[in-house]
């Protein structure tokens, strides 16, 4: 549970415990139908539940991790956006601990039962790992030679756990094979390049939902005839380069719409003189 605190000795904590798990995954789906008997269906399923209970929180983790990287970038335009978000990451992040943690617990119940059924098992390991190998290898070649274009989601993600599995099959016996562990890091670093560019994906959408959000949340006023946060955003621009709207002139030019309304009545508020410019019919 160390990776509760939601400190970097805690994201590596869960970065472990995923990685462990994903191994296991891979060598059970591997060796799949010489298990039969061993491990059934509803082991795996509820491994696959454990690790997808983890995820939130790795995202959240890497995405953290991202926006305070750039903290020292962020201009005082940008300042509010960026806080907003960093907020946003940090309540997400504390909900997904608390998932991650009551999965460690699941597994904890499971691995026991797991273990017991694995013990009974004993089959020939060479030929049972080289048949996996093969056939993880041609999945792989599968999946890469599916990808259309670099966001196309679905088969990136696909090839990524396909490199995964094959790496992980590798791993134990790398060093037996000439240039083997020149593979198993080929294979990381594709694994990495998938990961990095799902990262990114991910993150985009985070974005794009938190702005989504922040629009709903401060334009509710917007109408034909008001357009009050455009008219707040360009006060406090007036205010930043000139100091006050005290005794200044404000021309407006374009349609008589909604930001017209909207200069006409904070120019009755604060004060200032407004000439407005609107073509005839409009």
């Amino acid at each position: 549970n160390s990776f509760r605190q939601g400190s970097a000795a805690g994201d590596d904590s869960l970065h472990d415990f995923r990685v462990a798990l994903r191994r296991l995954r891979s060598w059970l789906r591997a060796f799949r139908p010489s298990l039969r008997d061993s491990v059934r269906r509803k082991h795996l399923r509820r491994l696959r539940s454990i690790v997808r209970a983890t995820n939130s929180a790795r995202d959240a983790a890497v995405h953290s991790a991202w926006l305070g990287a750039g903290e020292g970038d962020i201009d005082e335009s940008r300042r509010a956006g960026y806080e907003v978000m960093r907020t946003r990451l940090r309540k997400q992040r504390e909900r997904a601990l608390d998932r991650a943690v009551c999965a460690v617990e699941r597994f904890d119940r499971v691995a026991p039962k797991l273990k017991l059924r694995l013990d009974r098992h004993a089959e020939p390991f060479g030929l049972l790992l080289s048949e996996a190998i093969i056939d993880a290898a041609t999945a792989l070649e599968k999946s890469l030679s599916r990808i259309r274009d670099w966001d196309d989601v679905r088969r990136e993600h696909r090839a990524r756990i396909a490199a995964k599995r094959l790496r992980y099959l590798l791993e134990p016996v790398a060093k037996l094979a000439g240039g083997g562990d020149a593979l198993v890091e080929s294979l990381k670093s594709l694994q990495d390049l998938f990961g990095d560019l799902h990262d990114v994906q991910v993150f985009s959408s985070e974005l794009e939902r938190a702005s989504r959000k922040v629009t709903d949340q401060t334009e509710p006023g917007l109408s034909d005839l008001l357009h009050p946060c455009q008219i707040l955003a360009d006060l406090l621009t007036v205010r930043q380069h000139l100091g006050t709207w005290e005794g200044k002139k404000v021309a407006w030019i374009g349609d008589g719409n909604n930001m017209a309304n909207s200069w006409l009545n904070a120019a009755y508020r604060f004060g200032f003189e407004l000439r407005l410019a609107c073509p005839e019919g409009y």
